[in-house]
């Protein structure tokens, strides 16, 4: 059945949708490569199906509308099983596109690991690591004092190419920039490559992958000028990440609570 062009709604099919029709099925098509599928996570075309797969399962279950997210400090009483419902509090994803290529140039998931994330997060590490009283203190308190330093984030992305990947690079494709709603732009304080995530990287966070370039990145929580990074009074956050190919804004509504 022929779709109706939305360019030309008097035409039930034009070329348009003939071109769009018949480069989707070709990429369909080279499905069937594993060098494709799993060589490097990209292809001619854009991101591999591969690196896509890798947040799939998390962009299903994070649904229409995600839930506002409180960064005030104060006491949680988290259990393990809690975590997997703050986790994905905490999550987002993006995605920038050609519409000209019709290609993905760059897929990203990230946590804001803020205070509220980091004591679920301990909650369920402490339970699965059997950490003793003493032991579970000491990482809260360490989690406590590094989520008032800095605006910290775990990234995890596929772009085209690997080295348009990287966001370490000096020339990297893509930087990023932590902006709230009072129009402030900030630039990151580190950018640290998790080179070869672990067991705990893929189970803690899912959407990690083979597939997908990991890094944590922390902004300060006073920028150079002497102004909070994010406005006390700000009603959302975003993490962006732009560059020649576009940009796209993983965005987090804020709670007053």
């Amino acid at each position: 059945m022929s779709a109706r062009c939305v360019n030309c709604p008097s035409s039930a099919h034009c070329w348009v949708t003939s071109m769009a029709t018949a480069r989707y099925r070709s990429r369909a098509r080279s499905l069937r490569c594993f060098r494709w599928f799993a060589g490097h996570g990209v292809h001619r075309f854009g991101i591999g199906v591969a690196a896509v797969l890798g947040s799939l399962s998390f962009s299903l279950s994070q649904g229409c509308a995600p839930l506002s997210v409180s960064l005030r400090p104060g006491t949680r009483t988290y259990t393990p099983s809690d975590y997997t419902r703050i986790f994905e509090s905490w999550t987002r994803s993006a995605r920038v596109t050609s519409l000209d290529e019709l290609d993905t140039m760059l897929a990203v998931t990230a946590t804001l690991e803020a205070w509220d994330f980091r004591s679920a997060y301990i909650a369920k590490f402490a339970s699965d690591y059997r950490l003793t009283p003493e032991q579970r203190r000491e990482m809260l308190d360490k989690a406590l004092s590094e989520s008032q330093s800095g605006h910290r984030f775990y990234v995890a992305l596929a772009a085209r190419t690997a080295r348009s990947a990287d966001l370490t690079r000096a020339d990297a494709t893509w930087v990023a920039r932590l902006i709230d709603d009072q129009g402030h732009e900030t630039a990151p304080s580190s950018i640290e490559r998790v080179t070869r995530p672990g067991p705990i990287e893929t189970m803690y966070f899912p959407y990690t992958s083979p597939w997908r370039s990991v890094f944590r990145i922390t902004f300060p929580i006073t920028s150079v000028d002497g102004r909070p990074a994010i406005a006390a009074n700000s009603r959302w956050v975003s993490l962006r990440f732009a560059g020649v190919e576009g940009s796209g804004d993983l965005r987090w509504a804020l709670s007053s609570r």
